[in-house]
């Protein structure tokens, strides 16, 4: 019996023993684990190069295994210098932080740019504007604090010759360089179209308008006159000129021609061999006008001029600025023969063309804007 209650005791003693050794065990592995504390450096007021050697000193001087690293983000301000720290998480009246986290500094980019204003060009010469708008394109520099973070993190990740590595980017301060880059406006379009009053050559219409503010890159786009408004078109004589040259010339007035195909020879096919109205008459905008053209083949396939009349619709406009500028425009025709292309240029909205092609059967015409398909039309 008493060496049964001793038996229970000596178990009851080793495992206790087991016991209090796992915890001891424990207790040793957590403090050798647990991630050094260190004191928050105070980073605030100083620049980011200041910042990050603080910061790589009391890494290698508390011999820490996980150093701490830096986060650096900017923001404008008008009380404290450029690539000075204005503010740092965590807050240096904390006491204590582990080794291996990061530090987030904020740091001041600077003052913000002030708002510059678009003079007013409306009614002076094309020419004066341009020039004086490509005379105020500044050279600007690229901002330095890219290249200053990426510069502190270097050194951070570096152990030794610290003030080596310190040296060509600390230079980086004391250049005379902006952070912001000072705005300008370009000119990035010109339209032309006729004007009663203000002269040729001459500004009609701008935008962004007169008296605007901008604090970025900013694109200017002109309407200039072209002179007053034609009324009227007096009719030349046409006879034996090329149809492909008398569409094209009725079509920058606004003149629709019909095309009447007529029997012709080796000589003359492709020219106009009569005119609906006589050389010397009045025609208003949109006004019709029919033109005979010859028309001579060898082989059996029956070919016809045909005219495609094309354009440029305001529904392509996806913003203000689309509708100044030059879309590209490529227009490819398909007959009984193959392919060919009509026209590939830019032209703006608004602005109309017109294309004169022989035929062979029913044709196609794809039309395309600014690389994309537009839609399909049919000559017949």
């Amino acid at each position: 019996m008493i060496f049964k209650s001793l038996y229970r005791v000596i178990l009851i003693i080793m495992a206790a023993v087991v016991v209090l050794y796992a915890v001891f065990q424990y207790k040793v592995q957590s403090v050798i684990s647990e991630d050094k504390k260190v004191s928050i450096p105070h980073l605030l007021g100083k620049d980011i190069i200041e910042a990050a050697q603080v910061v790589e000193h009391l890494n290698i001087n508390e011999n820490l295994k996980k150093p701490l690293r830096l986060k650096v983000t900017h923001t404008s301000s008008e009380k404290y210098a450029k690539y000075v720290v204005i503010k740092q998480l965590p807050d240096p009246g904390k006491l204590f932080i582990k080794e291996g986290r990061t530090i987030t500094l904020q740091v001041s980019s600077g003052s913000k740019v002030k708002a510059h204003i678009i003079p007013n060009y409306i009614g002076k010469p094309y020419h004066q504007v341009r020039n004086d708008i490509n005379s105020r394109k500044v050279a600007t520099e690229k901002s330095n604090f890219t290249q200053l973070k990426s510069n502190a993190n270097k050194v951070l990740s570096a152990r030794v010759d610290i003030n080596s590595k310190l040296k060509n980017i600390s230079a980086l301060l004391n250049r005379q360089s902006v952070y912001i880059i000072k705005p300008i406006y370009y000119l990035a379009g010109v339209t032309f179209a006729r004007h009663n009053k203000i002269p040729s050559g001459h500004v009609i219409k701008q935008h962004p308008a007169p008296g605007s503010y901008f604090n970025k890159d900013t694109a200017i786009y002109l309407v200039v006159s072209s002179g007053p408004e034609r009324d009227v078109f007096r009719v030349g004589n046409y006879k034996n000129r090329s149809v492909e040259q008398i569409v094209k010339l009725l079509n920058d007035w606004n003149i629709h021609p019909k095309l009447i195909n007529v029997p012709g020879n080796s000589q003359n096919t492709g020219q106009i061999v009569n005119q609906s109205i006589p050389m010397g008459k009045t025609l208003s905008h949109g006004d019709s006008i029919s033109l005979s053209v010859a028309n001579y083949s060898t082989d059996q396939l029956l070919k016809q001029y045909r005219l495609f009349r094309f354009t440029v619709p305001s529904a392509i406009a996806k913003s203000q600025q689309d509708t100044y500028k030059a879309h590209k425009l490529r227009i490819v025709l398909q007959d009984g023969k193959g392919q060919v292309v009509l026209f590939e240029g830019h032209k703006r909205i608004g602005e109309s063309l017109a294309e004169c092609a022989r035929v062979t059967g029913k044709a196609l015409v794809w039309v395309y804007i600014n690389g994309r398909h537009y839609r399909n039309f049919t000559l017949e």
